[in-house]
């Protein structure tokens, strides 16, 4: 169990759209989706680099990695949390939750072995993205400063295609 929670690692996940960033934690057991029960920012866009790149580290921090009794039961009960967070922001955003995706770019940050991977991905469809591959990855390390952290958040958002 232990060599699995080092392989995932800890996760976050960041969207941007017109005027706002979101970090929230992810969790689960291999499959994963996000958790806004264990942390969510919604942020300005313009947010200083240094409470950006706070909230990823607070978002990665609250990232739960779960037994497999615990895993099914979080998986069954996190679309409800999902929903309301996603209302929440897109009332935050001015918009309708069906249109929320439309031009919303995502950015999947993990955490292993002292290294932060800042994962760019591409809206396929409505809720659904995929990673651009290794070659649009970039890095930092976990004890790089905050700023670093937003900036290299910073870059890898603009390889993301929404």
């Amino acid at each position: 169990m232990q060599e699995l929670r080092e392989r995932q690692g800890q996760r976050a996940s960041v969207m941007a759209k017109e005027g706002i960033l979101v970090v929230q934690a992810q969790s689960g057991r291999g499959l994963l989706c996000d958790d806004p029960q264990a942390f969510k920012r919604i942020l300005p866009s313009d947010a200083e680099p240094e409470l950006v790149g706070s909230a990823v580290r607070e978002a990665l921090s609250a990232s739960r990695f779960f037994a497999p009794n615990e895993a099914r039961h979080f998986l069954a009960t996190a679309q409800e949390a999902r929903s309301l967070f996603l209302q929440e922001i897109a009332t935050v955003a001015g918009v309708a939750v069906p249109q929320l995706f439309k031009g919303m770019r995502l950015c999947h940050v993990v955490l292993t072995a002292g290294s932060m991977k800042f994962v760019p991905t591409a809206r396929i469809k409505r809720e659904a993205w995929e990673g651009l591959g290794s070659d649009y990855e970039m890095f930092c390390s976990s004890s790089a400063s905050n700023q670093d952290v937003a900036d290299t958040l910073s870059a890898a958002m603009l390889q993301c295609r929404g």
